[in-house]
């Protein structure tokens, strides 16, 4: 059983162009030019069944298909083979086939007849459905308040849908149960006849199924105000649910969630208003969904932003919001398609494809079913435009044939084709041919060529000769009278290898391209001296770096170094080092201390060593600086900081690097400063410790942090200055509370509470930060979850290994509480 999910438009438009004419009359096809008359699409297929995916072209016979996947050409075998009509059929009854062989994924179906090749793109997936969770569990409901039910499916291929059951049979309607579109019950002002088990089924072309059940029971108010179990009447509303960012496509139908949790009396009864831009929504726009909820149809681009749902109770001054934004995909569609020329030969053909997306799609050119490589003649002058310049038609190269301009994003790809011919006149001279090539300089070449002999009494009225590096890039050109047959070519690379070509022109053609002929320029030793640094790393030892020289004359090949020691009346013998053209650094060793040492620097090419640099001098350490250096330590490394709570900061680091000391560390000096112009504090810690928490600061305060550490030979430099500000301590009773459960042998499940912060009257619970680490490994990861969500599903865990689990919850202001640390297995 095979499901198509969607299938492209082709597009073909056919242009006729007049010889050496500029302007292009678009036609109808042709049906005699190549042409897709079936395209396979994405299909989705079910595992273990056998399935054909058609694909069908016409033109002028003969058309052959041809299939690929991952640029490689499929043949027939016992488990894939093409029809006679070009359709690939799959034998596909085994399930450990299907995965091990090549049936998922993308795949080619190329066209070909002689005027070249057109090709389209499929997809094939394998059905799936996993079981929905239904989240939250079984729980006791105070009456009148509203409940939120999701439906979470990991994965569904295609596309699934979310039916609703209530004690076993389809959830009845009513006003009070509203059913969004992603899988989310509301149930408005929750009642007895509410009380009962409920679950959800999820639906695609292939599969059914169900969720475990949900028990909700209710508590009335008075029952529960009396044993104090639940909000009373005058507790602040909050936002369950307001997932804060919504990506859609254009043309579909979007709700945003706004679901208001509150205990207020008949009398209080939350009010809530729709804005986006600042502005509120007209009612005639945008449709009401349930009570609260709006729900935003035909989708286009200028609906994407930010909405804000905003809830006021004017009895108790009570204000608060939640924010959405609202982004809005367009697939790609064309503006402009590149339409068919015929063009006389060495001409310069141009096919514009203009498209529209949001993302902007990236556009790739195609030409008879290879992607172009852009470089020498053809190239993108924009990021829609292929030009292609001098085009030729010969039996060694040929530019005619199909150009196909392929457009894609996230949310779609198309395609758009035009076929190039190329007119080839009676009155077209005969080639040059090209008698002398030789390099002249580092950046010159000379071409001799014998002239062509005219046809038709048509007078020859220039020459070009075309240049281009072998290893690619744009194709140079230069312009010569019909009374000469040589040039000099100037202005090239050195040492590069360059093809050169020649062509004439008479008053009404060209002629073909001549052959080509391989020349390299020259190289000669560089006219320019390196740039180098001097280091004194001890009382034997310099360091010598230097800058990267330009390819000067040709590629360097090596750099050459001197060195010599300088006394107050006379030089030693220089001293010659020899390096290779990719390195750029050298110590020179075995020195005397406390002396001075001259050193010179020059690059050579395969021709031969450039100029030297002048002499510069430098002064090795004596004995004792050199010791006091090479005991020296050096800073404290990867300095870091993180706000504890509303009155202290925690540090890490490294411990510096020792030069060659039997001396350990003796202490650190952690120092800090209310940041800028604090007075400064200094600390000092032990040495066998890499933290310290810094206590006694002032909340909400940035501070300045550096380490230095201590050693028998002194203070080190300070570490790099770091920065950080205190926190706001929240409530104690804000930390998320949660469960996490082992779900598969590879996945988990966290789950938690929506966390109010009672200091924040007007702003919701902004999200979770879910930290998870594998018992036995020193990494930590977190994961950020939005503020409307309650779980995260973790995937590709580690069977048998054991994670702990934190959670943090981030309130108006940003602070966070961390949660108690649990521990799941994975089994």
């Amino acid at each position: 059983m095979a499901y198509r999910t969607s299938k492209r438009s082709f597009y073909l438009v056919v242009c006729t162009q007049l010889l050496l004419a500029v302007t292009c009359v678009k036609g109808t096809s042709d049906m005699s030019e190549l042409h897709f008359v079936v395209e396979p699409g994405n299909i989705v297929v079910e595992t273990g069944l056998p399935f054909t995916w058609d694909c069908a072209a016409g033109g002028e016979d003969p058309v052959t298909i041809t299939w690929k996947k991952d640029d490689i050409i499929i043949n027939n075998d016992e488990h894939v083979r093409i029809l006679a009509n070009g359709s690939l059929y799959f034998d596909a009854t085994k399930e450990s086939e299907l995965s091990e062989r090549f049936y998922e994924g993308t795949y080619t179906c190329l066209a070909t007849n002689s005027y070249g090749t057109i090709f389209t793109f499929g997809n094939i997936q394998l059905a799936t459905l996993s079981r929905p969770i239904l989240r939250p569990r079984s729980r006791v409901v105070l009456a009148g308040r509203p409940v939120r039910l999701r439906c979470l499916v990991q994965e569904s291929i295609p596309e699934h849908t979310i039916f609703w059951q209530k004690n076993g049979v389809d959830l009845p309607k009513s006003y009070r149960y509203v059913v969004l579109p992603q899988g989310v019950l509301q149930i408005i002002n929750f009642q007895p006849s509410d009380v009962g088990e409920y679950s959800c089924i999820a639906e695609n072309t292939f599969f059914r199924k169900m969720s475990s059940t949900a028990t909700f029971s209710i508590h009335n108010r008075e029952e529960s105000a009396s044993k104090d179990e639940s909000c009373p009447d005058n507790r602040t509303p909050k936002i369950l649910s307001a997932p804060n960012s919504i990506v859609s496509l254009s043309g579909t139908s979007v709700t945003l969630e706004c679901l208001v949790d509150s205990c207020s009396t008949d009398e209080a009864v939350p009010f809530v208003t729709w804005y986006k831009g600042g502005l509120p929504l007209s009612s005639n726009k945008f449709v009401p969904h349930g009570e609260t909820n709006l729900k935003l149809e035909e989708l286009n681009i200028a609906m994407a932003g930010v909405y804000k749902c905003e809830v006021t109770i004017p009895s108790m001054d009570i204000n608060l919001f939640a924010v959405i934004n609202l982004d809005i995909l367009v697939p790609p569609e064309f503006l402009s398609v590149p339409e068919s020329q015929i063009i006389p030969l060495q001409t310069t053909a141009r096919f514009t494809c203009v498209v529209y997306g949001v993302p902007e799609p990236e556009i790739t050119w195609y030409y008879n079913g290879e992607a172009i490589r852009y470089s020498g003649r053809f190239f993108m002058p924009t990021n829609r435009d292929l030009v292609i310049s001098n085009v030729r038609k010969n039996p060694k190269e040929s530019d005619e044939g199909v150009y196909q301009c392929v457009a894609e994003n996230s949310s779609g790809r198309i395609t758009a084709v035009a076929l190039l011919t190329i007119e080839i006149s009676v009155k077209n001279p005969n080639e040059p041919v090209i008698v002398f090539a030789a390099p002249v300089t580092t950046s010159s070449i000379a071409l001799e060529w014998e002239a062509p002999r005219n046809i038709d009494g048509e007078q020859l009225i220039a020459y070009s000769v075309y240049y281009q590096p072998i290893y690619g890039g744009r194709t140079g050109v230069k312009v010569v009278s019909s009374d000469v047959t040589s040039c000099v070519v100037h202005s090239l690379l050195p040492h590069t290898n360059y093809i050169l070509e020649v062509v004439a022109f008479s008053g009404v053609a060209a002629s073909h391209t001549s052959d080509s002929v391989t020349v390299t320029t020259t190289i000669l030793a560089p006219n320019e001296t390196p740039t180098f640094n001097l280091l004194a790393i001890d009382s034997s030892s310099i360091e010598i770096t230097w800058d990267v020289l330009a390819q000067n004359n040709g590629m360097i090949n090596r750099y050459n170094i001197y060195y010599r020691k300088k006394t107050a009346d006379s030089c030693s013998n220089i001293v010659a080092v020899t390096t290779n053209g990719t390195t750029y650094e050298y110590t020179a060793e075995d020195l005397d201390p406390d002396c001075v040492y001259e050193v010179q620097m020059a690059a050579s090419t395969s021709a031969g060593e450039g100029p030297k640099s002048a002499w510069t001098s430098i002064k090795t350490l004596n004995h004792q600086s050199a010791t006091m250096q090479s005991n020296f330590p050096s800073p404290p490394r990867n300095l870091t900081a993180f706000a504890v709570s509303s009155e202290s900061i925690a540090l890490w680091w490294e411990a510096p690097l020792l030069r060659n000391t039997i001396d350990d560390i003796i202490s650190y000096y952690v120092h800090y400063q209310v940041n800028p112009d604090g007075a400064e504090h200094t600390i000092t810690v032990d040495s066998d410790v890499d933290s310290y928490v810094v206590r006694d600061l002032l909340p909400l305060t940035n501070y300045t942090f550096y380490v230095e550490a201590y050693t028998s030979h002194g203070v080190s430099e300070p570490s790099d200055t770091i920065y950080e500000v205190t926190i706001m301590d929240a409530d104690e009773n804000t930390a998320p509370n949660f469960t996490v459960q082992s779900y598969s042998p590879r996945s988990a499940l966290v789950e938690w509470d929506l966390v109010q912060f009672d200091e924040c009257k007007n702003i919701t619970e902004k999200g979770v930060r879910v930290y998870y680490r594998k018992i036995g490994e020193n990494t930590t990861s977190y994961i950020d979850v939005e503020g409307s969500h309650q779980s995260h599903f973790f995937t590709d865990l580690e069977a048998g290994a054991t994670y702990e689990v934190e959670l943090s919850a981030s309130d108006c202001e940003g602070q966070e509480s961390i949660s108690l640390t649990k521990h799941v297995l994975i089994q």
